[in-house]
């Protein structure tokens, strides 16, 4: 492990925030994109969804740890239903990256090795992370959509997004489902069986909503060219 990667992770372990909140993907060449999350509750004194000022407090210390630690950043804060997310896009200057004959391969095996790593978890885990993935999907698809298009842009790594652009380049995929099962497994960490149930439990209206949100964040991708 290089001396970045070190020092990164050494940040994320001293942060207080649970390894659970926070996803480091390889985004391209030596350009990191970290995700840091923290969770809403019901306040009935207030009557609407708070932070959890503790979590709050921690994510936005290592959000600042980062963005000292990369010198150069770029941070993007989203704020869902259930909780807020910061995106921090770091890159490691002290490593010139060479071209590298199997980097692609070794990152669509990344990709794959993830994808199957949540086949695996513990069935109640699964069980859990579905019953997630629909709540999401039925309250809030629009969210759901923006994780696509995050999918598409390269946000999950190189490894998914060369997977994402040979789907959404063939004609004969049907690239809203794949789409839907992989951000389902990357992001809420909950199995394609799994997803592809949760789908079909949804109203029809809602199916309709859900895909149409999700078609137009391909076609927006294809637009800005993302996948050339």
């Amino acid at each position: 492990m290089s001396s970045f990667h070190e020092k990164l992770y050494s940040i994320i372990s001293k942060s207080g925030v649970p390894e659970k909140y926070v996803k480091v993907f390889h985004w391209y060449g030596n350009n990191y994109v970290v995700h840091i999350m923290w969770r809403k509750f019901w306040s009935e004194e207030r009557r609407e969804m708070v932070a959890d000022k503790k979590e709050e407090a921690n994510a936005e210390k290592l959000k600042r740890d980062l963005e000292a630690f990369a010198k150069f950043t770029d941070t993007e804060f989203y704020d869902d239903r259930l909780s807020y997310k910061y995106q921090v896009y770091i890159t490691d200057k002290s490593a010139e990256i060479k071209k590298n004959p199997f980097y692609d391969d070794r990152e669509l095996m990344a990709f794959r090795r993830q994808m199957e790593e949540t086949e695996k978890l513990p069935l109640a885990e699964r069980k859990a992370n579905a019953v997630e993935w629909f709540n999401d999907l039925l309250n809030d698809h629009m969210m759901v959509a923006q994780r696509v298009g995050w999918l598409l842009n390269g946000s999950y790594g190189k490894g998914s997004f060369d997977s994402a652009c040979r789907v959404i380049n063939s004609p004969r995929m049907n690239q809203v489902a794949w789409c839907a099962i992989t951000i389902a497994n990357l992001e809420w960490r909950c199995p394609a069986k799994f997803a592809i149930q949760a789908w079909k439990k949804l109203p029809v209206e809602k199916r309709y909503l859900v895909n149409e949100a999700i078609r137009q964040e391909i076609a927006d991708a294809k637009r800005e060219g993302y996948c050339g």
